[in-house]
């Protein structure tokens, strides 16, 4: 067992400090051994990187994310992604998942698998709001997400060489 670790701005101050000199731009702060069966750690990330997609070995293993300064975004699995924008828009360039223009969101509701999670996306997160309302209309149960700001501030966050492969 590890001696006992404090959540405290000293900490936060140190991993921002470690995140912003390291070229991945994020640092780990461990609070257990590695052979514990309960893993405990701190990660400072610098608004320019990532926790990169994983998955765990086991399925039962659960990771719960807290932020405690500044803003995630959270990248899940198992979902249906829709891109909302208009068919030029889509052919220009698209994040993937299929396209259901937002003017077609509701005459074409059948084509949306409400057991999953449901992610819709724009140009700019606002059309993927409005998506996401309509759907709440017909759908109370279903789990909606938006990506804010959209395919335009997922391309800058995420260059070509380090953008995570949506399928």
């Amino acid at each position: 067992m590890t001696r006992p670790g404090f959540l405290d701005q000293a900490l936060f101050d140190e991993l921002a400090d470690k995140a912003a000199a390291n070229p991945r731009g994020r640092q780990h702060h461990n609070f257990h051994q590695m052979d514990e069966p309960c893993h405990r750690m701190a990660v400072g990330l610098q608004p320019s990187t990532y926790i990169p997609p994983h998955r765990h070995l086991s399925a039962d293993k659960a990771e719960t994310l807290l932020v405690l300064r500044g803003r995630l975004g959270v990248l899940l699995f198992a979902f249906q992604l829709v891109d909302v924008r208009d068919v030029d828009e889509h052919q220009q360039g698209s994040l993937g998942g299929s396209l259901i223009p937002l003017k077609d969101i509701i005459k074409r509701q059948e084509e949306l698998d409400t057991t999953r999670r449901i992610v819709f996306y724009c140009k700019s997160g606002l059309r993927s709001k409005a998506a996401l309302l309509a759907v709440r209309s017909f759908s109370q149960e279903a789990e909606l997400y938006s990506l804010e700001g959209g395919i335009e501030r997922y391309l800058a966050i995420y260059p070509d060489e380090r953008r995570p492969v949506v399928s």
